[in-house]
């Protein structure tokens, strides 16, 4: 049985703006357009993203850099079509968003420009989980 061409939906990419009002409150990340729901990290994950979160966060504090958050906070890493994904560790400095003005939802900074001025980690625990 082939299927009808007609009755066939093919999903509509989504901005970072409609993704955000969308999916903010969900395990998901968007992905050249398409939202991707996420798995749940365990402990090891855990583990690797607080290490690497605090060894950084200590730099950042004690040379008075920036910004450093977790627990996936959003930031846009791609557009045409937008990408938006949950770091594990993110720096932002100052001069991007200033000390005062860390929004109560999602970091509204860029990974992709030319000047690379926030820097998103991965865990590879978690890199490993979602290629099994």
């Amino acid at each position: 049985m082939t299927a009808n061409p007609a009755s066939i939906t093919i999903p509509t990419l989504l901005s970072a703006d409609e993704f955000a009002t969308l999916h903010s409150h969900h395990r998901m990340e968007l992905v050249k357009g398409y939202p991707k729901i996420l798995p749940i990290p365990g402990a090891q994950h855990e583990k690797v993203c607080m290490t690497i979160g605090r060894l950084i966060g200590n730099h950042v504090a004690d040379n008075d850099l920036g910004h450093v958050m977790g627990n996936d906070t959003f930031i846009q890493t791609g557009t045409n079509p937008d990408s938006v994904r949950g770091a594990d560790v993110l720096f932002i400095p100052y001069d991007r968003l200033p000390r005062d003005q860390v929004p109560p939802g999602s970091a509204s900074s860029r990974a992709d420009g030319g000047d690379r001025s926030a820097i998103a980690f991965r865990s590879l625990a978690r890199h490993r989980h979602q290629c099994r």
